[in-house]
């Protein structure tokens, strides 16, 4: 099976996903709540962001263009329409002030761009009364304003935000998906891409950051850090789960490449699959 690149947008994995939203854009049916939910790391703030940059991109027939002012601000995170939540810290919740203050920016009318856009980060650990904050202004928005939620469940979101927001869930890639896009698009080499993709499970931003920042093993894939067990670096792990899989073939090869990626992470990490939270 071979994966076929159907769109420009930098995101990988999810072309059904951006295919809806082209859509909705070639149809000028844009929705004023989006709610995109998955696992830690599976590209919902990349789809954010690429839609963004679809959204507010000044080229007249290639969107997002990646080219033009507004394209590589809002890449670099440096556009003044498009807003981010901040969190204290990755084990507090999203704040109702946060998301009030949030609210009042939104109100503005856009500084240059056609739509003022919020992307709140971590939705999904605001408590309901901090979701209700959002309520007014998704019933009755502002022409200019677009809100994209993002969620690892849907569960914690409140029913009367999902219901005024467009549900786009964002699943796991599929192994081959994963290998094919670091290698043909990142120029990856094929043995690093193929352990990579194992770990990820399925999870396309974990592979790309993994695959240039080996660190990213032990903090995301729930592989425990070099500190913390120095005979087991990211390196070696790597090593360990390619030893182990030479000489199988066919299917026992590939059940036998997900059995040894299990145990590495029991063994190194004393979890079986990598952090999705």
């Amino acid at each position: 099976m071979t994966t076929t690149f159907t769109h420009h947008w930098q995101v990988y994995g999810h072309d059904w996903a951006v295919a809806h939203l082209q859509q909705s854009m070639a149809y000028e049916r844009i929705r004023h709540g989006y709610l995109f939910v998955g696992p830690e790391s599976v590209g919902k703030e990349t789809l954010a962001r690429q839609f963004a940059m679809a959204l507010n991109c000044t080229d007249p027939d290639r969107k997002p263009c990646g080219q033009c002012s507004a394209c590589r601000r809002i890449a670099t995170g440096n556009h003044p329409d498009v807003l981010y939540t901040q969190r204290d810290s990755e084990t507090s919740p999203l704040k109702i002030e946060e998301l009030r203050l949030m609210m009042q920016k939104l109100a503005l009318k856009p500084f240059e761009a056609r739509y003022r856009i919020a992307v709140f980060r971590d939705f999904d650990t605001a408590q309901p009364r901090a979701q209700d904050a959002l309520l007014k202004t998704l019933e009755e928005p502002a022409p200019h304003a677009i809100l994209i939620l993002l969620a690892k469940s849907l569960e914690p979101v409140l029913p009367t935000i999902t219901s005024r927001s467009q549900v786009i869930h964002l699943r796991p890639a599929a192994v081959q998906t994963v290998y094919e896009t670091l290698t043909e698009l990142f120029n990856a080499d094929e043995d690093r891409a193929r352990l990579l993709a194992h770990l990820s499970a399925g999870r396309m931003g974990w592979a790309i950051n993994a695959l240039n920042n080996e660190e990213v093993l032990g903090q995301r894939g729930g592989i425990r850090s070099a500190d913390q067990h120095p005979r087991h670096d990211a390196r070696r792990t790597l090593q360990a789960v390619r030893r182990s899989i030479e000489g199988q073939s066919g299917a026992d090869h590939a059940a036998g490449t997900v059995a040894v990626v299990l145990a590495g992470c029991v063994s190194i990490g004393g979890e079986q699959r990598p952090r999705t939270d």
